[in-house]
């Protein structure tokens, strides 16, 4: 069994690879990017690939991407009237993981706002077609931190 939290999900499937080399991860809103993309950096051994919906990082945590010891692919999808992730915020996401040297590739969704559920079945179709092409190179590598208060 794999977590599942709040809108976030882990999957995990073989297609003629090795177990578990295909782990991914997929978010959307706040799910998104505290459990989508701040964790794909913290574990970018562990997961495959990313696709994110409605998620950006603030400039205040780029440093965030320091933590990504494997370039792990990240696939974000944003309507470009969404009023919680502003497009120049995401834009700006997209440009600073690709200067790190980090796989982005960005769909915007013109006319789309925050409401995932109207276009559900094409979002997690594009998703899907995103992660099903990328497997580790490796067993997948777990990371445990410790942070301070």
């Amino acid at each position: 069994m794999y977590p599942r939290t709040d809108r976030t999900f882990c999957t995990r499937w073989s297609m003629r690879s090795r177990p578990g080399t295909r782990l991914t991860r997929v978010g959307f809103t706040y799910s998104g990017i505290r459990r989508g993309l701040y964790m794909s950096l913290y574990e970018s051994e562990y997961f495959a690939a990313t696709a994110v919906h409605a998620g950006s990082l603030r400039p205040e945590t780029y440093p965030l991407i320091a933590f990504a010891k494997r370039k792990i692919p990240i696939f974000i999808m944003v309507g470009t009237a969404d009023p919680f992730f502003p497009l120049a915020e995401v834009r700006a996401t997209r440009d600073e993981l690709a200067k790190h040297g980090l796989t982005v590739q960005l769909t915007e969704i013109p006319n789309h706002n925050h409401w995932y559920y109207d276009l559900a079945p094409k979002i997690n179709r594009d998703a899907w077609d995103f992660l099903k092409k990328y497997e580790l190179s490796a067993d997948p590598r777990y990371e445990q931190y410790q942070f301070k208060k």
